[in-house]
């Protein structure tokens, strides 16, 4: 079965394409070995991120987008990640409903993505369905959020660009601005600017950014304004995330060619035995592998700050962030019942000494 699958996604086959998504979803143990054997053909696909509050027109927006693109001859694949249904656990198809025009268009493919408890505004498997579009041929990939405000911050990882849809009514101009998705976008889109207050969010906004200094290898956020119903703006807007990816070529983490290690699904595996085996043992357990984990992740990225260059500021400041967030993770697991103190401390060497060898290994496949 997995060969033939993973033939008709190299052959760009849609039944292919929806069953390996819906191998993935289900959690299936094929997943991993599906994902290791496509690796090789993923890295070429743009991948845009759409966020914003709800009600901006994120899915209007998209709908532009996809004509934009199609225009140009690129396929372009949609995930649309929806609220999860309280009563059949799947997705509340709003997104994928909106976006009916397309359907026919056989370059076109739109998939609706239930949360199902993910956080950070995207379902739990959105990467990897992302790598099963890329490695279809996909030229440009779509993830569109659920929507939820402050927290999305994973489509940061998920994505190359990240475009913050808001709105003249997105509420209070200051406390907007105090929102994490300022400090997530590389593009902004005013949607619905024909509305009242649009220019005055407009100036806000871009004064707010204009009391940023950014370095010449740190790229300045744009500010578009758009009408995605009338299609006004959009080639503006294209313009912008073109511009984006091409700064992030020639200055960001894309010019080192990085890409994820071979052996991704394995650790991925090993880290949900790792997460059940120590559950089985107590909080006290789970809380330490998650410190002994999370330690070791803060020094390996101490070691690479120390190996960057500071011609790269950008990177760096991305890695101290990624940094910033293991640290957070690992106090809070000291604080929630974490120790490393009697037969513990046994635990604690053997997952230290693990993921360094995870590491080490990773670093060379």
């Amino acid at each position: 079965m997995l060969p033939g699958l993973i033939k008709g996604i190299r052959e760009r086959s849609r039944l292919s394409i929806s069953k390996a998504i819906s191998l993935i979803e289900n959690g299936s143990e094929d997943g991993p070995k599906l994902l290791s054997q496509i690796y090789k053909d993923t890295g070429n696909a743009y991948k845009i991120g759409i966020t914003g509050p709800p009600g901006a027109g994120k899915s209007s927006l998209t709908h532009s987008l996809i004509s934009s693109f199609r225009s140009e001859g690129k396929r372009v694949a949609v995930i649309a990640v929806d609220p999860t249904s309280p009563f059949s656990g799947g997705a509340v198809l709003g997104d994928r409903i909106r976006m009916t025009s397309h359907f026919s268009d056989p370059d076109v493919f739109v998939r609706s993505m239930a949360t199902r408890g993910g956080q950070g505004g995207l379902a739990l498997k959105t990467q990897e369905v992302g790598e099963i579009f890329d490695a279809a041929g996909y030229d440009i990939i779509i993830i569109e959020t659920v929507g939820v405000g402050q927290i999305e911050l994973d489509v940061i990882k998920a994505t190359d660009t990240v475009l913050v849809v808001l709105v003249p009514e997105s509420g209070d101009e200051v406390q907007m601005l105090k929102a994490g998705l300022m400090e997530i976008g590389d593009v902004f889109a005013i949607n619905k600017a024909d509305r009242p207050g649009a220019n005055k969010l407009v100036i806000t906004l871009k004064n707010f950014l204009s009391t940023h200094t950014f370095e010449d290898d740190k790229w300045p956020p744009e500010v578009v304004e758009t009408i995605a119903t009338e299609n006004k703006g959009l080639d503006d807007l294209v313009a912008s995330l073109y511009k984006h990816r091409a700064f992030s070529d020639e200055h960001g983490i894309q010019k080192r060619k990085i890409k994820p290690t071979y052996m991704l699904p394995l650790w991925d595996v090993m880290g949900v035995a790792l997460g059940f085996g120590t559950a089985l043992l107590g909080k006290k357990a789970t809380m330490l592998c998650t410190a002994s984990v999370e330690e070791v992740i803060e020094n390996h990225y101490d070691n690479q700050l120390k190996k960057i260059g500071n011609d790269e500021k950008d990177l760096k400041t991305k890695i101290k962030k990624f940094r910033s967030d293991e640290i957070n993770h690992k106090n809070i697991a000291y604080e929630t019942g974490a120790t490393n103190k009697g037969l513990y401390s046994i635990m604690d060497k053997v997952i230290r000494t693990g993921s360094r060898i995870a590491i080490t290994i990773s670093e060379k496949i």
